[in-house]
């Protein structure tokens, strides 16, 4: 198989974040640009030079709903994937993938996907610090399980007690990885319906103070460019960014810009 090149593979993402947007737009569906991709919007018009990977976030309606209804359409590029859709996907939050690529991670993976951008569900959350805190603690505790039951050793690895002792807790995990999923997703959903003035990007997430977020900072989604697009953005992109990153505005030192994925993609048609 032929690997992408960088170009090759975000403009895979691009084509696959256009098909996202022109579908949430045509049925009313509400997505925002967040994380790092926001950030490279803000920042870079476009990606942080040295990151290469897409993150976006639903409401929890719009993102069951978008799940539920996105592969319906047929689309020529893109597909959506998560446990609803794939018995042995292995994340709790969805991704949606380029139909002419396989990425290979530098992991075993159970399920098949390909080049990819991250769909994050935004939930409703307590407006209680305390509550919040609580809340989160347990979405956690149900991800620290799914972490366990995902380890796969690396293609290279070598046999080692650390090896040897992450397979130990990933059998004694006896929840299905189904179930487990399931099992997070409706604890991160737990104020579904519930207007408190915050939310949360609990699922998905390893740190509360990434996800205790008052709701107006994303609001009505305002046009954002993102290389030759223009994608949604929060209504409050500059005070969600520095909730984050604190000076966002500010590269970090050049020993610390480098990309956190260990993946390869391939086209599927070639040999």
């Amino acid at each position: 198989m032929v690997e992408l090149t960088a170009e090759e593979l975000k403009k895979c993402q691009l084509d696959t974040l256009k098909e996202v947007h022109d579908y949430c737009e045509k049925n009313g569906l509400t997505y925002y640009m967040i994380y790092g991709t926001l950030l490279g919007a803000v920042r870079h018009k476009g990606y942080i030079p040295w990151d290469d990977d897409v993150d976006i976030g639903m409401p929890r309606a719009d993102y069951e709903r978008f799940i539920a209804e996105f592969n319906k359409s047929d689309s020529d590029t893109a597909y959506v994937v998560d446990i609803s859709t794939d018995k042995d996907y292995y994340l709790d939050y969805a991704k949606v993938c380029h139909k002419k690529t396989l990425l290979i991670e530098h992991v075993h993976k159970p399920s098949e996907i390909g080049a990819y951008i991250d769909v994050f569900p935004i939930d409703a959350c307590p407006a209680d610090p305390v509550q919040a805190q609580k809340l989160f603690d347990s979405v956690r505790s149900a991800r620290k399980a799914l972490v366990k039951k995902n380890y796969m050793a690396p293609l290279d690895y070598k046999l080692s007690v650390k090896v040897i002792a992450h397979y130990i807790f990933r059998f004694l995990t006896f929840k299905s990885r189904v179930n487990i999923i399931n099992g997070i997703n409706k604890r991160g959903k737990a104020f579904a319906g519930y207007n408190t003035g915050f939310v949360m990007l609990a699922v998905g997430t390893a740190v509360l103070h990434k996800s205790y977020i008052p709701d107006s900072y994303f609001g009505n989604p305002v046009p954002l460019r993102f290389e030759e697009y223009t994608f949604n953005a929060p209504a409050k992109s500059d005070s969600l960014l520095t909730y984050w990153y604190g000076d966002y505005m500010t590269p970090p030192p050049p020993e610390k810009r480098i990309s956190q994925h260990g993946f390869k993609v391939y086209w599927k048609d070639s040999k």
